[in-house]
């Protein structure tokens, strides 16, 4: 459903084709204002299922690390200040502190925000794994207190923001890592939405 949502909104992808003969081609109106219109990030923590804090630590931030790759074509911006590129090109070369990675989300949204000169719609797959593992093996605290900081940055008044989508087993709402961000409508698989 994520990939489904990524090839929808991403202003990168001409997806007009994939989504031929299915129900949402017959809106229209809906496809001429969604359909790769925006900057997506989509980003997965599936894999971030470690013992230990440290461990989780690396595999997120390599996971980060992928994920600036994909938007090398950003260092070319005119648009961009000497420390966005600064701490763009540390992410993206494995050479971050933790500071650089606990605001990385916010950092690569407000990048392609100035690039395309408009919001990002943010995809977050499997937000829970990397709390799940914590949980079973007794580093909470620190996963919890890192993931807020994370999540906090790139989803609590962030300008270059359009909307967000975030997948896992576990609740959302009123959760203790989302202490602070408001606005979250939650989804379960026993929800009727048409």
């Amino acid at each position: 459903n994520m990939d489904m949502l990524d090839h929808f909104f991403d202003i990168r992808k001409y997806s007009k084709k994939l989504f031929e003969g299915l129900s949402i081609s017959n809106h229209s109106d809906l496809c001429d204002q969604w359909m790769n219109r925006y900057p997506t990030v989509f980003v997965s923590f599936k894999k971030v299922d470690c013992l230990d804090f440290n461990s989780a630590f690396n595999r997120l931030s390599t996971v980060i690390t992928e994920l600036f790759n994909q938007y090398l074509y950003l260092l070319d911006s005119e648009k961009l200040t000497d420390y966005q590129r600064s701490v763009f090109t540390h992410i993206a070369n494995a050479q971050y502190t933790a500071e650089d990675m606990k605001n990385s989300l916010s950092l690569l949204l407000m990048m392609l925000n100035q690039y395309y000169g408009k919001k990002v719609i943010l995809l977050i797959d499997e937000y829970d794994v990397p709390l799940q593992a914590a949980y079973q093996n007794h580093y909470c605290d620190e996963i919890v207190d890192f993931m807020r900081s994370v999540f906090s940055s790139a989803l609590k008044t962030n300008d270059a923001l359009e909307k967000a989508v975030m997948t896992g087993c576990l609740r959302i709402s009123k959760e203790s890592i989302f202490t602070g961000l408001n606005n979250f409508t939650t989804y379960s698989v026993l929800d009727n939405i048409s």
